[in-house]
């Protein structure tokens, strides 16, 4: 009998902490979606975070940097839930090494590098014209972890500049801070992100930048921009985001910004 009473409380204790203790994704949707973003992401998931908030009631807190920075913190167990890279390798690094979810990788665009120049300072038509005396300095993003910085050299190597320029550059920490540079004017012409150049002459000169000049793709190569679930974070909510960006809404918001589609499809 006492035996009988002493498996009933233990069976009584066993259910009432099986309840007390709250599911693991709920208590992850309690607190804000983490999302670790490309710099060139800044400006479109911006404008997408309320739309998130809108659907879910819920906060999304953006962490944008150099995407090779952003893998490595990753890889060292940052607590981020989704992973939205400038470049296919970071992502498929962290897939072998465990941090991604294999199923979740998903190219979702392409990005597109843009020529630069201050407001006020020489007016540049295309590389070559980084090569004239007027242009002390170039910013790109630091070709070490940042994927714009990687193409940027090869599109200054493509048109046969890059040993004429490469005293020139000053490199940024991502290309959004290279675009600040030029913002600054403390540099003459950046390289940069199609999808952070303001829209329209009014935004240009607020932000004390000249016009930009798009570079072909085949200077460069593409530059096909890959996202990743977290694993061991809140993957569910993760993956809402994920189709969000992938609606007719996300993918307006990436068109209108600047980016093309993954699979190469020219925008309008």
């Amino acid at each position: 009998m006492i035996a009988r009473r002493q498996l009933g409380w233990v069976l009584l204790c066993g259910l009432l902490s099986c309840r007390s203790t709250p599911d693991s994704t709920s208590v992850a949707a309690q607190r804000p979606l983490r999302v670790a973003a490309a710099a060139d992401l800044e400006t479109t998931l911006t404008e997408l975070g309320p739309l998130y908030r809108r659907d879910t009631g819920r906060e999304v807190v953006f962490s944008f940097g150099s995407s090779g920075l952003l893998a490595r913190q990753i890889a060292q167990g940052a607590p981020y839930d989704l992973f939205c890279a400038a470049s296919a390798d970071y992502v498929d690094g962290l897939v072998k090494q465990g941090r991604i979810d294999p199923g979740s990788r998903t190219p979702y665009a392409r990005g597109r590098l843009c020529l630069l120049s201050r407001q006020g300072g020489p007016s540049l038509a295309g590389l070559e014209d980084l090569t004239r005396k007027d242009v002390e300095r170039i910013a790109i993003a630091n070709p070490e972890h940042a994927p714009y910085g990687r193409a940027a050299v090869a599109a200054l190597r493509s048109a046969g500049i890059y040993d004429q320029v490469k005293d020139r550059l000053v490199f940024g920490e991502n290309v959004r801070q290279a675009m600040q540079y030029a913002e600054s004017g403390n540099v003459e012409a950046a390289l940069v992100a199609c999808s952070l150049v303001p829209r329209g002459a009014t935004l240009l000169a607020a932000r004390r930048l000249g016009p930009a000049v798009e570079l072909p793709e085949a200077l460069h190569g593409p530059i096909l921009q890959v996202l990743g679930v977290v694993r061991g974070g809140d993957e569910g909510g993760a993956r809402h985001f994920v189709a969000l960006l992938l609606s007719p809404a996300g993918r307006d918001m990436l068109r209108r910004h600047g980016f093309g589609e993954a699979d190469g499809t020219p925008t309008p």
